[in-house]
C-alpha cells in the first residue's frame, strides 16, 4: 500500500512496498510517485488522477512500475481516494500486486502451445 497526495509526494509506504519496491520507508516519504511510474506510464498516471479529480470511477487496472534496482514490474493497481469533509481529494491509496510470475507462467505456458504448433 502506497498513500500520496496530489502532486505525488509519498506519505505512507507499507512493508509490503518495501520489500516490492525495494525502498525503505523513510526513503519512499521523501519520494514522488514519479520515481517509480516508468516513464512510458508517466501519462497513464497523470491521467489516473485527472480521473479520480473528476470524481469518475477508476476499475483495478494493469500497468506497469518501476523498482529501486530498476526493474520494471507488471503490477496489478487498485486505487482508492481520501476525501476531507467538504469532499475534496486529500489523498491517494494504492494497492499494487506483483504479476511477474503470472506473466513468466502465461509466456511458458505460450511458449510450449508455439512448440506444440510446429
Amino acid at each position: 500500500m502506497i498513500v500520496h497526495n496530489l502532486d505525488g509526494m509519498i506519505t505512507a509506504w507499507s512493508h509490503g512496498a518495501q520489500l516490492l519496491y525495494g525502498y525503505t520507508e523513510q526513503e519512499a516519504l521523501q519520494m514522488n510517485m514519479s520515481q517509480i511510474v516508468p516513464k512510458g506510464k508517466r501519462q497513464e498516471y497523470f491521467e489516473m488522477i485527472d480521473r479520480l479529480k473528476k470524481d469518475e470511477f477508476l476499475a483495478s487496472f494493469e500497468t506497469k512500475r518501476l523498482t529501486r534496482d530498476g526493474q520494471i514490474l507488471d503490477v496489478w493497481l487498485t486505487v482508492s481516494k481520501f476525501k476531507n469533509e467538504d469532499g475534496a481529494i486529500i489523498a491517494i491509496a494504492t494497492s499494487e500486486r506483483d504479476l511477474s510470475e503470472i506473466k513468466r507462467m502465461e509466456q511458458t505456458y505460450q511458449n510450449t502451445i508455439d512448440k506444440m504448433r510446429r
